[in-house]
């Protein structure tokens, strides 16, 4: 496959990773915020929201990473994951109101028992965060694959991808927390993290459609 002139797969990898390694983990930080004030501060109910949100990546990674071990185009799956992460992460903040006004009516974790309790935490969370998680948990395997089907180098290729996602991710932690939360509040700042998902998904296309051109 012929590779981008100006700019080498893995190159183009470690710079949208990286941007959405930050977007990723603002999500998480404003998820569990937003939770804690719905469900409480309590240890089951903030592992019922990680777990959703570790498990989403986790079933994202393996699904994903079956369908695409033969595409010929991972950038573009990779485009088409990012704008639905996009969408679905700034529906979230509306699909969080009403699971507050449900939960509250309806009597929260006293009414429910710990049990049951349990699993409409779980089920609450699976419907705010279960889709942009688990069309996360699939942007990994598909610049994986990009890199591999694009560098000779593909073990240091893939090492260098986790590595500066990962670089995202403790960016995204420290700047949302110390930052971008106090200057924007918590919507606002998801919101900001969509439209950089946005931009990503926006510039994979682009890069794919170069890359098809040229081949």
């Amino acid at each position: 496959m012929a590779q981008n002139k100006k700019m080498p797969a893995i190159q183009i990898a470690s710079c949208l990773l990286l941007v959405s390694g930050f977007a990723a983990l603002i999500y998480q930080t404003v998820w569990m915020t937003s939770f804690r004030l719905i469900f409480g501060a309590s240890t089951p109910a903030t592992g019922a929201v990680l777990a959703i949100f570790m498990g989403g990546l986790g079933l994202g990674g393996w699904y994903w990473g079956r369908r695409l071990t033969e595409h010929s185009q991972p950038l573009k799956i990779y485009g088409l994951l990012e704008i639905a992460i996009a969408c679905s992460a700034a529906l979230s903040p509306f699909l969080l109101e009403g699971v507050q006004w449900a939960y509250v009516d309806f009597g929260g974790s006293e009414a429910f028992g710990p049990y049951a309790g349990m699993v409409i935490r779980l089920g609450l969370a699976t419907l705010v965060m279960g889709l942009p998680v688990f069309c996360m948990g699939g942007t990994l395997p598909a610049m994986a694959l990009f890199v591999t089907q694009s560098d000779d180098a593909q073990r240091q290729g893939l090492a260098t991808i986790y590595g500066v996602n990962t670089i995202g991710s403790v960016l995204g932690a420290l700047g949302g927390t110390f930052f971008l939360f106090e200057k924007l509040a918590l919507q606002n700042t998801l919101w900001l993290s969509a439209i950089l998902n946005g931009c990503i998904a926006l510039v994979a296309w682009r890069i794919s459609m170069t890359q098809e051109s040229v081949d």
